[in-house]
């Protein structure tokens, strides 16, 4: 093989995934509207937004209440399995001060990381690298988020699934809350059990009131 070639192919081998993400955005009032759905109005209505841009998630309302509101795209939702880049994927958070300097960074750096397209080996490298550094951190004291969205799509397996919430327990083993199986609606442990990743999820079902 010429010398030009191997270059060219060792250059191909080597470069950001190229890949449309017209599909991934929003535009930003609708973007704000459904992040807002995530969660009831004492959590939503003075919490702060973040809508995404080709550069990542940017603060698009500044909030008082030490609350943090998103739509998750499928860049964090579907890491490990082939929905990764599912672009129909949407997932309302919100979530609260203590999950926003923890795991919504990894979700933040995460979702910067695929828009300049890595593929998910190599951000997975990158994030792990994050947390040796102290760059990303686990979480401090009580970290969770609302996820309670009617409007969430979570892939072609889940669709809207149920309102849940989530608590993130670095290391909570599946077997800590009794084993129960996935994606059910007795609390269980996932993804990742017994692993940094590791997210208790409850599903719940609002009161009429709650608001």
């Amino acid at each position: 093989m010429p010398r030009l070639m191997i270059l060219m192919t060792l250059v191909l081998a080597n470069s950001a995934v190229a890949r449309d993400f017209a599909g991934y955005f929003m535009q930003p009032d609708e973007e704000l509207r459904l992040a807002a759905t995530a969660g009831p109005a004492s959590v939503t209505a003075d919490a702060s937004y973040y809508t995404l841009t080709s550069q990542g998630f940017e603060l698009a309302v500044a909030g008082s209440n030490q609350w943090h509101c998103f739509v998750e795209r499928a860049f964090f939702a579907r890491t490990a399995d082939a929905n990764a880049y599912d672009t129909r994927i949407r997932a309302p958070h919100c979530i609260n001060e203590a999950g926003a300097k923890s795991r919504m960074q990894e979700v933040f750096m995460r979702t910067r990381l695929a828009l300049e397209g890595l593929d998910q080996e190599t951000i997975a490298t990158r994030v792990n690298a994050a947390y040796e550094s102290g760059a990303l951190r686990l979480p401090e004291g009580l970290a969770m988020t609302y996820m309670m969205s009617t409007e969430q799509y979570l892939g072609a397996d889940a669709g809207a699934w149920h309102p849940h919430l989530m608590f993130w327990v670095p290391y909570l083993e599946n077997d800590d809350v009794g084993g129960n199986a996935e994606m059910g609606r007795l609390p269980f442990v996932a993804p990742g059990s017994g692993t940094r990743s590791a997210v208790l999820i409850v599903a719940v079902e609002p009161l009429a009131d709650d608001g």
